[in-house]
């Protein structure tokens, strides 16, 4: 009997006073011993090839299915690398639209000079306020009106 181990044949060999007896002797307990541990042993080496190779295809399907999940969340990185590059244009565009409409009131703030510039305590700020712009334009704008109505009807009497 042999058993092979891996690239090793492990052949049972017979003990001196075995091979001396003629044909087929009965053998004696140490060798029937060690007949029977290369068998066991043969079985166990069999039983381990076989279990290695179950979990050889195992760790493949697992490290298929790590690869395809690894596939799917950088898909979905990039995905949300992509909206959230979006979102920054948006507000990138949002704050230079903002800046661009803030300048027109601050321009317009300074055609007023420090009435723009007047905190609610009456201290003179460095730059113009633009919540005072509002108010000064509609105080312009009436008293615009007014003498355009006023002269309006003065010119329609006379």
């Amino acid at each position: 009997m042999s058993a092979d181990s891996g690239n090793q044949q492990i052949d049972f060999v017979a003990c001196d006073s075995c091979k001396a007896k003629p044909g087929s002797p009965i053998l004696c307990k140490g060798c029937l011993d060690n007949r029977a541990s290369i068998g066991v042993l043969s079985q166990a080496r069999d039983k381990f090839k076989k279990e290695r190779d179950e979990l050889g295809h195992e760790m493949l399907e697992l490290i298929a299915v790590t690869e395809k999940r690894i596939a799917e969340v950088q898909s979905e990185n990039e995905s949300i690398q992509r909206s959230r590059d979006c979102w920054e244009e948006t507000a990138r565009q949002h704050c230079k639209n903002e800046q661009f409409y803030r300048d027109i009131v601050v321009k317009i703030g300074m055609l007023f000079g420090d009435a723009a510039k007047t905190s609610d305590d009456g201290t003179i700020q460095e730059d113009v306020l633009a919540l005072n712009v509002y108010p000064l334009v509609e105080e312009l704008v009436a008293k615009s009106l007014t003498i355009h109505y006023y002269f309006r009807n003065e010119l329609k009497w006379k």
